[in-house]
């Protein structure tokens, strides 16, 4: 999905917030709210 879901935390007190709102999102685009987290890398390469 074209990032529907996805939310880049900066600030561990954001996380709770923003996982809610991307399982939110998941389930009104895709009709299932499960979703898991992974670290963000700025710069891979």
């Amino acid at each position: 999905g074209g990032g529907r879901g996805m939310r880049i935390v900066w600030k561990e007190e954001e996380i709770e917030g923003q996982f809610s709102t991307a399982g939110e999102e998941a389930q009104r685009a895709f009709g299932n709210g499960a979703i898991y987290m992974e670290k963000y890398l700025v710069e891979p390469r």
